[in-house]
């Protein structure tokens, strides 16, 4: 799109001079459909301050673009740019606006990154923001209306008790009392009308892009247009925060095939009121300031962006830790850009970013090491969603509070140990010792780690045009029924653990489950399934209370069920296999499934004798894992790998005599200690599995 004016830059442009230097775009008079004329005005932040509106609006695609007339030259632009234009010109006299793909040089890198590194404060020094949502239609139309009409006031007070709980989550238990647009008992045709308006008005391109979260969270006065309807941004969010379902999943059904993006979509814009309502105490009545990249970062994968390195400096913008962080430069590739923030984390003692890390995450032959984030994904799709009560690894520092005790470090590989990678021409062409990083691990502390013995299969590898879960169920049913304890860890009975284990231990409002709600639950759900598979009736009965909870774990289509060698229940992504681990890291909201990795097996394996096979022993020894992505443990998600080792002193390979000792102060389970920890003595056979190390990451 740079490309594009090429021959008319020099009348354009001129560098920029001063103090916080920008361009503003002085917009002239004009109506809908005439003739656009415009001129930019070079200026400074401390002279333009509250004299302008800065725009906020979707690129789109380059094709098709449209011709305006900008200081006398005629200049093309994006499709989505003209309309805006066209949209918000004044029929009386000119507006005055900032909109970066005119008033930024996007063909010069170095004046296209010192601006990105100010857009906070042109956000900030806006009289206000004009969100552009683009034309309207006749679903736009019905949502605006209905979006003046909320109550937003309410409900914005509603969600900010949310946002200022202990814990400041926004995770599926908060939302269990929230108003619910699909809580209406008589779901009339009319109002199942409105559902789908509403709905796809929300699937809108704005909702997706990642640079809204700093566009509409910065200025205090923020305005949502949708051609020449209008509401505030209150009201915006109002529609969002209603039609927010309680848990993943939540929808009724008969708009199962309208859904297309939207939870990301209503997600992403309750993010962007949670940084309002820190920015804007005063406005929301709010007590809470900070803001840190790594919570800014925490949903990065489900936003899009043009450039790959936006995903950081936009989320960037937005932190009060931003000085701490990453330079914007668009010379340095998008990889070494993630490998940056992965380091300074590790070595903060923060591990959030492993939740974009894994080859579950990476491309097909990523050059990534596997430690890495890769934020350029559009969804969650591989992501297990985290429980506010969750904390295999223990207690999480608090952002901005480093831990060094436990910290991790990053390391250069040695020679012997490169991985073989193919490197762009970007890559290959850039300088500088952090390149360094794309042949490095990550020494992470582990507390817990167990061989994969089983994994079950998912529907997709399931052959039959008639296969359900069923299937998969019966087959993992006769697995469990082959183990030598029946009793689960917990002291659940095996079938128990099992069901409880493929919906994450979760009820149906996102509440940590027990054995009775299975129990009560199980038989409706595989009936209801079956009938399904023996005479297509499924669509027909209002789904049972368990499907709810199976649907949002998503065991059977990205995640696996998994046993360990000392009987671990796990979830695990789909690309788990036999012979891989499941661990605890110290500081991290997840268990992780790691794979063994030797400098011979190349990305994972290696031929002996024509047939593929992992070299453990070589990996076991040196320690290198690559990092494949989240897991649950069913009975270890509240820190009970650290109170084991505390307790008992466990250690890591214990040597013969160590073992006696932790197996006396254990006695078989029966001991003072388990009754101190509160925990079953089933707990005592995976005790071989604890222990605290340091693992690498490659």
């Amino acid at each position: 799109m740079e490309f594009w004016n090429a021959d008319i830059v020099s009348l354009l442009y001129q560098p920029l001079e001063g103090h916080q230097p920008f361009r503003l775009l002085r917009l002239e008079a004009g109506r809908l459909g005439e003739e656009i004329t415009c001129e930019l005005v070079p200026t400074t932040l401390g002279d333009a301050t509250g004299k302008y509106e800065a725009t906020s609006y979707t690129w789109g695609p380059p094709e098709d673009p449209q011709t305006i007339t900008c200081n006398g030259a005629r200049m093309k632009i994006q499709r989505n740019a003209f309309s805006m234009l066209d949209g918000l010109r004044l029929p009386d006299r000119p507006r005055t606006i900032w909109i970066d793909a005119i008033c930024i040089d996007q063909s010069n890198l170095d004046e296209r990154a010192a601006q990105v590194s100010m857009m906070s404060e042109i956000y900030r020094s806006a009289r206000n923001v004009v969100v552009w949502l683009g034309p309207p239609d006749e679903s736009s139309r019905i949502a605006m209306d209905y979006a003046a009409a909320l109550d937003h006031q309410a409900l914005v007070k509603e969600y900010t008790a949310v946002i200022e709980a202990p814990g400041d989550s926004l995770l599926e238990s908060n939302f269990q009392g929230k108003t619910y647009f699909f809580d209406e008992r008589d779901q009339t045709e009319a109002f199942r009308g409105l559902a789908f308006a509403i709905l796809t008005f929300l699937q809108r391109p704005w909702f997706n892009r990642v640079w809204i979260q700093q566009e509409a969270a910065l200025c205090r006065h923020t305005r949502v247009f949708c051609g020449t309807q209008s509401v505030e941004w209150d009201q915006l969010f109002s529609l969002a925060w209603i039609m927010h379902p309680r848990q993943a999943g939540g929808y009724p059904g008969y708009i199962e095939d309208a859904l297309g993006n939207v939870f990301n979509n209503l997600s992403a814009v309750v993010e962007i009121q949670k940084f309002r309502a820190r920015i804007f105490n005063d406005l929301y009545g709010t007590h809470r300031t900070a803001i840190y990249l790594l919570q800014t970062l925490a949903s990065a994968r489900r936003f899009g962006a043009t450039d790959p390195r936006d995903k950081v400096f936009s989320l960037q913008n937005l932190a009060t830790d931003s000085g701490e962080w990453i330079e914007v430069s668009y010379r340095v590739p998008w990889q070494i850009i993630y490998l940056e923030v992965a380091r300074i984390c590790l070595e903060n003692g923060w591990l959030d970013f492993l939740e974009a890390a894994g080859r579950a995450h990476h491309e097909r032959g990523s050059i990534l090491p596997s430690w890495a984030p890769d934020y350029r994904g559009g969804s969650e799709e591989y992501s297990i969603r985290e429980h506010p009560l969750w904390m295999p690894g223990g207690g999480v520092p608090g952002l901005g509070f480093p831990r060094p005790d436990s910290a991790g470090s990053v390391h250069q590989l040695p020679k012997s140990h490169k991985r073989r990678v193919a490197l762009s021409p970007e890559i290959k062409g850039f300088k500088g010792s952090r390149k360094q990083l794309l042949q490095s691990y990550a020494n992470v502390k582990c507390t817990m780690s167990d061989e994969i013995v089983y994994v079950s299969k998912l529907l997709d590898e399931v052959p039959g045009p008639s296969t359900t879960y069923l299937d998969i169920i019966e087959e993992d049913l006769r697995h469990l029924s082959t183990l030598q304890h029946q009793t689960y860890l917990n002291d659940e009975s095996i079938s128990d653990a099992y069901k409880l284990t493929i919906i994450l231990g979760r009820d149906a409002q996102g509440n940590v489950a027990n054995p009775r709600f299975v129990q009560d639950n199980w038989d409706d759900w595989v009936r209801w399934i079956g009938n399904d598979a023996v005479n297509g009736l499924k669509g027909e009965q209002k789904p049972p209370l368990f499907n709810a909870c199976f649907r949002a774990s998503r065991v059977a289509g990205q995640f696996r069920f998994a046993i360990t060698k000392h009987g671990y229940f796990c979830v695990v992504n789909r690309l788990t296999k036999v012979g891989d681990e499941v661990a605890v890291f110290t500081g991290y909201l997840l268990c992780v499934v790691l794979r063994p990795w030797s400098p011979s097996s190349g990305d994972e394996q290696t031929k002996i004798n024509g047939h593929e096979d992992r070299t453990r022993s070589q990996a076991d020894a040196a320690q290198y894992y690559e990092f494949i992505g989240d897991a649950y443990v069913h009975g270890m998600m509240r820190n009970e790998a650290q109170c084991i080792i505390d307790e008992f002193n466990c250690k890591y390979k214990p040597s013969e005599s160590q073992w006696d000792k932790i197996l006396r102060a254990s006695a078989s389970g029966d001991g003072e200690g388990w009754k101190t920890l509160g925990f079953s003595g089933n707990y005592s056979r995976i005790l071989s599995t604890l222990g605290s190390r340091r693992v690498k990451l490659v």
